[in-house]
């Protein structure tokens, strides 16, 4: 059976520590979620030449996520004609409410509100869309310059 180091957040999220088989190894800073590594992957996170490892993370639920980096979303998605219902920046429990994106004018179903990124938009009014009925109805938002 292969060791475990369990990181546990406390209940304020502010601080964690991790351990190993019990022991305390090292202190982080705030964190939002229990991980659980193994030992070989702990070691592959210190070793001199280090193997990429990519975490698993289950389904967060009422949780947020921040970053100071660049977020990336269908980076192995190409621009669908039309947009693709469900392939988008989806926002609350509404079914289809988010951004959406793809090239054309828009023909795919998304609630009302929702916004289209037109990727070969040329002009003041046909880069960007907002949806008006919850069906396929879309009119174009028309910007300056």
């Amino acid at each position: 059976m292969a060791s475990t180091a369990t990181w546990i957040a406390n209940t304020t999220g502010k601080a964690a520590a991790a351990a190993l088989d019990g022991t305390e190894i090292v202190r982080l800073g705030q964190v939002g979620a229990s991980v659980k590594l193994a030992l070989s992957t702990l070691k592959t996170f210190f070793s001199a030449s280090p193997t990429l490892v990519t975490p698993v993370i289950g389904a967060a639920t009422g949780t947020s996520l921040a970053t100071t980096a660049a977020l990336t979303a269908f980076s192995g998605t190409a621009i669908p004609a039309g947009g693709t219902a469900g392939s988008g920046i989806k926002i609350s429990s509404v079914a289809n409410f988010g951004i959406f994106f793809g090239s054309g004018a828009p023909t795919l179903a998304a609630a009302q509100g929702s916004l289209y990124l037109r990727s070969d938009g040329s002009t003041v009014a046909t880069r960007l869309y907002v949806n008006t009925d919850g069906g396929t109805t879309w009119t174009a938002f028309s910007s300056v310059g």
